[in-house]
C-alpha cells in the first residue's frame, strides 16, 4: 500500500491544475483493508502461535471549504476487525491446543477540520483533526465455550497527514497514512457487572492507518 502512496506523489509530474474555491462542497469517502498473518515455530505455550488479523473500514463523508486553505465536515464510519490466535493449556498433565477469535464492529460519526497547503499544480498537502464517537459490539469465540458478545462504545480524536491530487476541479484523489491519536473505549460486561475501560494514545504508522479515496466537488468550477 505504500507503493500506492508513492505513486500519488509521482502525480506531481502532471501538468493539470486544480483549484479549491471558497464555498466548494465535497462528497467523498475512503476505504481501508488490512490483513496480517504471523506463523511461529515456537510451541504455542511459549508464544501465541499462529495469529491472523483482518481489519477494514468504510468512511463516507462530506464537507465545505471555508477558504482555499480550510475545510470543515463530517461523516460516518463503519469499522470491522477480526483477530484469531492459537494458545495452549494443560489438563491433567497433558498439553492441549485450542484457539480463540475476537470480532469487533464499530459504527461512528465524526467531525473534522482540515488545513490544506498548496504544493504544486493540482497537488496539496493536508492535515486533518478528527473527533469521533461510536457504538458497536465485541464478540469472542472459542471451541467448547459459549459465544460471548458485549456492547462497546468509543470516543477519540486523531491528527492525520495526507495528500490530495485534483484530477479536475470536480474530482480529487485523497490519501493519508499515519496518525497521532487518543482513544477511550468501554466494553460493557454484564456477566461481571463491571465495564472494561481502556484509554490509549500515541503515534502510529501501521498499515491500518493508510486510506485512499475519491472526492467529488460541487460549486468548484474553474474561474469561480
Amino acid at each position: 500500500m505504500k507503493n500506492v502512496f508513492v505513486a500519488l506523489i509521482l502525480l506531481l509530474t502532471t501538468t493539470s491544475y486544480g483549484q479549491i474555491n471558497k464555498g466548494a462542497i465535497f462528497i467523498g469517502g475512503s476505504l481501508n483493508l488490512n490483513f496480517s498473518k504471523n506463523d511461529s515455530d515456537l510451541p504455542a505455550i511459549i508464544s501465541l502461535g499462529n495469529q491472523k488479523s483482518i481489519s477494514s473500514s468504510l468512511h463516507p463523508m462530506a464537507g465545505v471549504f471555508l477558504s482555499e486553505n480550510w475545510q470543515i465536515g463530517g461523516g460516518f464510519e463503519y469499522a470491522h476487525s477480526s483477530y484469531t490466535y492459537d494458545y495452549s493449556y494443560y489438563v491433567g498433565g497433558d498439553l492441549m491446543e485450542s484457539w480463540q477469535k475476537q470480532k469487533s464492529n464499530l459504527y461512528s460519526i465524526d467531525i473534522f477540520v482540515t488545513r490544506y497547503i498548496h504544493i504544486k499544480n493540482a497537488f496539496y498537502f493536508n492535515i486533518s483533526c478528527n473527533l469521533n464517537a461510536g457504538v458497536g459490539n465485541v464478540s469472542y469465540y472459542s471451541p467448547g465455550l459459549e459465544d460471548q458478545t458485549y456492547d462497546q462504545s468509543a470516543i477519540g480524536m486523531k491528527l492525520s497527514p495526507g495528500l490530495t491530487y485534483f484530477v479536475s476541479n470536480r474530482w480529487a484523489i485523497a490519501a493519508s497514512m499515519g496518525e497521532l491519536y487518543a482513544k477511550h473505549q468501554t466494553i460493557k460486561n454484564s456477566d461481571l457487572d463491571q465495564d472494561a475501560k481502556t484509554t490509549t494514545a500515541g503515534f502510529s504508522l501501521k498499515a491500518n492507518t493508510f486510506s485512499i479515496g475519491v472526492q467529488y466537488y460541487l460549486n468548484n468550477s474553474a474561474g469561480e
